[in-house]
């Protein structure tokens, strides 16, 4: 079975299992809006593919950046800057070689727990935004 990773965290909050909050998006306008509704001071980026390796992977397309496909943002102006590059752009991972790697088309927002290392991601193809609460 095939599914994002905000399809799996919606799914185990069905059954009571705390999960980071998170919210997708599928345009910057979406990721820009969804980004007010976590507390920052940062927040992570991820395209959502179906592939492991998103954060070393890299985009075909030169105007994503030299960045993969996991950013740390700054602030929420960076946010939608990252789900700009990202969006509608091919990453190309380890798992998904070159031949069809798939599109960024949407974007996700979370709630990341730190200290302990835990960066929750979002659908497919697209960037997740994630919030990192101050230490």
């Amino acid at each position: 079975m095939n599914i994002h990773e905000y399809q799996g965290k919606e799914l185990l909050r069905q059954f009571g299992v705390p999960t980071p909050r998170g919210m997708a998006a599928f345009s910057a306008r979406e990721a820009a809006e969804a980004v007010q509704q976590l507390s920052g001071p940062m927040f992570v980026v991820k395209a959502q593919i179906h592939a492991g390796g998103r954060g070393k992977g890299k985009f075909k397309e030169p105007s994503a950046g030299e960045k993969g496909g996991v950013r740390l943002a700054k602030s929420r102006d960076e946010v939608r800057s990252f789900a700009e590059q990202m969006l509608g752009k091919t990453l190309v991972t380890m798992q998904t070689g070159t031949r069809r790697p798939p599109h960024c088309e949407k974007t996700c927002s979370s709630h990341c727990m730190m200290p302990s290392g835990v960066i929750e991601s979002a659908p497919s193809g697209s960037p997740s935004i994630t919030s990192v609460p101050a230490l």
